[in-house]
């Protein structure tokens, strides 16, 4: 699957918690992208407020074992 759609500008503020890239099933690419490029991800401004997108397994498994640091 091609992931050039989505540029560097936009991969620095992509905001994976947008309804319509879940609605139009059209979130593949863009965690395509942060898996290779940016799996730790900071999204300042959100919906829901900022939030880290973490997007590989290693991370969030380290993550999800510590949810009193991490929540």
């Amino acid at each position: 699957m091609a992931t050039s759609a989505i540029s560097p500008a936009e991969l620095e503020r992509l905001d994976v918690s947008r309804a319509e890239l879940w609605a139009g099933n059209a979130w593949r690419p863009h965690f395509a992208r942060l898996r290779q490029e940016d799996p730790i991800s900071f999204c300042p401004e959100s919906f829901f407020g900022p939030y880290w997108s973490i997007s590989t397994y290693k991370p969030i498994v380290y993550v999800e074992a510590l949810p009193k640091i991490f929540s």
